[in-house]
């Protein structure tokens, strides 16, 4: 593989102890560059965080799949008079699955579940294993319908509708509503940047290595040397044994 990337051929040191360098320093490099082409998820390479939808362009240009509770839903789009919503509306599937059913779905990405906020807030505060894991649009895509129970036939129905209606034409429950919902908290940046922490056990695994490497190289560099050393007095005894007979 190193003579592939490099166009040229590789040999191997002959000698042992700069086999062992040469392989740790190959082995190190097909480590880091595995990692950071397969997008490995290690220690290794930046887990980088998918951009939350806040918007409802964002949700109209995502590919992701939309369901909502029952067929109210679209009614509901189909009042609007925003046409990306109402085309959102149209996308949106009808489901009677309960939200425990979707939120697998949801934290896979794969699906946008609408529904009123009030109710979905409730169920993502409140419930353990979707605490700190779902996210909420930014924008109330579900319109806010008052409702008032009056007695049949109640003379005060006509006024009451509206004044209802001058509430909604005036934006003044869409205002009450975005100040009702909770501020989203805080949320980590989309993309971390490459840091020493990310690359400390690799680094360290790597040092241990060199270090288990260089203590091979002076041991067997030690031996030979004292192997060299024997012989060559061994030798220099016989010279002289042989020169004093």
């Amino acid at each position: 593989m190193l003579s592939s990337s490099l166009s040229a051929p590789v040999r191997a040191p002959r000698r042992r102890p700069n086999k062992v360098l040469f392989y740790a320093w190959v082995w190190y490099a097909v480590i880091v560059s595995t990692a950071y082409v397969s997008s490995m998820k290690s220690k290794l390479t930046v887990p980088l965080r998918h951009k939350d939808i806040d918007t409802i362009q964002e949700l109209y240009e995502s590919n992701l799949e939309l369901y909502g509770v029952g067929t109210s839903l679209k009614i509901v789009y189909y009042d609007n008079e925003d046409p990306i919503q109402k085309v959102i509306g149209k996308r949106a599937k009808p489901t009677n699955s309960s939200i425990d059913t979707i939120v697998p779905l949801i934290l896979k990405r794969k699906v946008a579940y609408l529904r009123e906020c009030t109710t979905f807030e409730y169920y993502a505060y409140s419930n353990r294993d979707a605490i700190g894991k779902l996210h909420r649009m930014k924008y109330c895509a579900y319109p806010y319908y008052p409702s008032l129970f009056l007695q049949k036939r109640c003379p005060v129905t006509h006024r009451v509708n509206r004044i209802v209606e001058r509430l909604r034409e005036a934006g003044i429950l869409h205002f009450w509503r975005s100040l009702f919902l909770r501020e989203n908290p805080q949320t980590d940046p989309a993309v971390v940047k490459l840091t020493m922490e990310h690359m400390t056990a690799p680094f360290l695994a790597f040092g241990i290595g060199l270090i288990v490497a260089t203590l091979a190289f002076i041991a067997e560099n030690s031996c030979r040397i004292n192997s060299l050393r024997t012989s060559l007095t061994g030798k220099c005894k016989t010279q002289e044994r042989r020169k004093a007979l």
